[in-house]
């Protein structure tokens, strides 16, 4: 049957075939070669492509999770340390120059403590001696003891939302402003040296301005009354100022500063004064009060200053 198969018998009738020249078996094992390799080259790129793709992606998982982490811790913080006289703790930890308060912190002082914070906002916070603050957040504190002074004008960058200080005598709330909030005798006493405040107390609102204090004792009417913004009782608020940045500024800035930080206004004896006032500063301040750094700076600018009915007046060294 297989004799008689048309296919068989084709082959019969075309004889021995030829072998294949060793050149042609060369040729064509060479290009198959060649396929091979290009063939294997295409999958690794593929599968380095893939890993590739998995590597950068898992690259950015991490840092999208670091981001995450460090944004979220970054929000809990929401004050810094500026100043600190003595040993003030936050919680259980005794608080240092550069310290971070964290949301929910309760902040205290003993009876040789003081402490400035700037918070997040650039608002100047600070805590007079035996004084405790729980803070909220960086805009809203309750304070449970002592007394708090507030300059939400300190920096340019300072917020629109106001301060909002809790006691359970009432709400202060700033308008711009500097102003000190104090517990005492059961009650409370709020005193504005800038701008103005409203303190709220159950249904009844009522504002004060710079150059008045509002006080009552526990069970008592509101009382206000006229304090003088270079009154000796701000003192305590200028001595725990956070340090004034020297180094390059321009003379009058710093004038400013230290005027505000006492309650004064300032002015020049003459133009001539005011021109020869217009340098840069070099150097540090560092634990400084405002007092001792005009003290210390006009006189090596050759200038000298007094101070009379609120205000300081610069004129030429004698």
């Amino acid at each position: 049957m297989e004799q008689n198969d048309p296919l068989s018998k084709l082959i019969r009738a075309a004889g021995r075939r030829e072998p294949v020249p060793a050149e042609a078996r060369a040729r064509v094992h060479a290009a198959a070669h060649a396929e091979w390799q290009r063939a294997s080259r295409r999958r690794s790129v593929r599968r380095w492509s893939l890993w590739l793709g998995s590597t950068v992606a898992a690259g950015l998982m991490v840092g999208l999770l670091l981001a995450f982490v460090r944004g979220n811790s970054t929000d809990l913080s929401i004050a810094s340390v500026a100043f600190v006289e003595g040993r003030p703790f936050s919680g259980q930890d005794a608080l240092s120059m550069g310290g971070k308060i964290q949301k929910g912190s309760v902040v205290s002082t003993g009876q040789q403590d003081r402490v400035a914070l700037t918070l997040s906002g650039g608002q100047s916070l600070r805590l007079d001696r035996n004084t405790r603050v729980k803070f909220i957040s960086a805009e809203q504190m309750v304070l449970e003891a002592g007394a708090v002074y507030a300059d939400s004008n300190s920096t340019p960058a300072a917020p629109k939302a106001p301060l909002e200080i809790r006691t359970d005598a009432g709400i202060v709330r700033d308008i711009g402003t500097q102003f000190e909030v104090r517990r005492q005798d059961g009650g409370l006493r709020v005193r504005v040296r800038e701008g103005s405040i409203s303190l709220e107390q159950s249904s009844a609102k009522t504002e004060a301005k710079a150059g008045e204090q509002l006080s009552a004792a526990a069970g008592s009417a509101l009382v206000r009354s006229a304090l003088a913004p270079d009154h000796p009782d701000w003192q305590w608020a200028s001595s725990c100022a956070p340090a004034f940045e020297l180094e390059g500024a321009p003379l009058p800035k710093f004038l400013e500063w230290a005027a505000r930080e006492q309650g004064l206004k300032v002015e020049y004896a003459s133009s001539t004064v005011r021109d020869a006032a217009a340098v840069k500063l070099h150097g540090s301040m560092q634990d400084m009060t405002p007092q001792e750094a005009l003290d210390a700076v006009l006189p090596a600018s050759g200038l000298s200053y007094q101070i009379r009915s609120g205000v300081l007046t610069v004129s030429q060294e004698r």
